[in-house]
């Protein structure tokens, strides 16, 4: 693999799993809010959402099942970014604040959506000989 795309699959791959780990030590607030917004099983939903995260991030970075684990993580992150982070029916500091983690989210779609692409020519399409 060359070192760019080795380098593109660590950090999505590690974005998803530090997060995993991280929404895990906060699982009691996260299943609390969960449950808030009528999310029917939070519990069981959110321990699936966190395997999901960190599994499918470390198939990436292990370039194992990289399609198939990019994929699984864009629907995550669409429909996770939609149900938490909702700026736009907030205000001040904490509108701001959602607004941040809802486009750094959207990012990283961006970053899964780019492993979705033939690794040739993605390496072709920035310039770079394979």
């Amino acid at each position: 693999m060359n070192t760019l795309l080795f380098i593109a699959h660590f950090l999505i791959g590690f974005f998803f799993i530090y997060f995993g780990f991280s929404n895990f030590q906060q699982r009691t607030a996260i299943i609390d809010a969960m449950t808030e917004k009528g999310i029917p099983l939070a519990g069981l939903v959110f321990y699936l959402g966190i395997i999901t995260q960190t599994l499918c991030g470390l198939l990436i970075i292990l370039n194992i099942l990289v399609l198939f684990a990019a994929s699984i993580l864009i629907i995550f992150d669409i429909v996770a970014v939609l149900l938490f982070h909702q700026f736009w029916k907030l205000e001040g500091e904490l509108r701001r604040l959602n607004q941040i983690i809802f486009i750094t989210n959207l990012t990283v779609v961006l970053g899964a959506l780019i492993i979705l692409i033939d690794p040739v020519q993605l390496l072709l399409i920035i310039g770079i000989p394979s």
